[in-house]
């Protein structure tokens, strides 16, 4: 009796839905799925299992940019050759730059699979800014009397609007008005 061996092959590739690396809003509040799939090349004859990961990159699970993700998935003969999942990016007001995360395959079961594209990256866009004022130290506005000998100061204060990740920079020049 002779035995057919199988030598087709099957490739496995994760995609963000759009264009690969897109890079989506995080929103201020609420959460937002960004989402993925997996995508066989061609049928398959038996169940292939696929595991599916979240791992940081500069965004983080501790600093609550995004939930974890740790889940199997299953193709079965006859389904369709794409199955999606959403990653839920959680919303904030913190200023700080854009972030990213990575979603990783890897073959549970399957015969004569292999991954094709094995990662992704999700793209958190920071759609936060700051304002930045300046008032006199105290006061809404400079008025103060100027003294009969030697110099006045005036202090004033610069704020920001909301906590920021990063240094900011802040050019600070006086220009003449009614006094030089």
């Amino acid at each position: 009796m002779a035995t057919i061996q199988n030598d087709d092959s099957v490739f496995v590739d994760v995609r963000q839905v759009g264009a690969s690396g897109a890079m989506l809003p995080e929103g201020n509040t609420g959460t937002s799925g960004y989402s993925f799939e997996i995508v066989l090349s061609n049928q398959i004859s038996a169940d292939v299992v696929l595991q599916i990961d979240t791992a940081d990159g500069s965004a983080t699970v501790a600093d609550g940019d995004y939930q974890p993700l740790s889940q199997a998935l299953t193709f079965g003969p006859g389904d369709p050759l794409t199955q999606g999942f959403d990653i839920v990016v959680n919303g904030d007001t913190k200023v700080e730059p854009d972030e990213d995360f990575s979603v990783t395959l890897n073959i549970v079961l399957g015969d004569n699979v292999n991954l094709g594209t094995a990662s992704a990256t999700g793209m958190i866009l920071n759609d936060d800014d700051v304002t930045i004022d300046i008032n006199e130290f105290g006061l809404s506005s400079a008025d103060q009397d100027e003294g009969d000998v030697g110099t006045t100061s005036f202090t004033f204060e610069v704020t920001l609007s909301d906590p920021i990740t990063e240094d900011v920079q802040v050019r600070v020049t006086t220009a003449d008005g009614s006094i030089t």
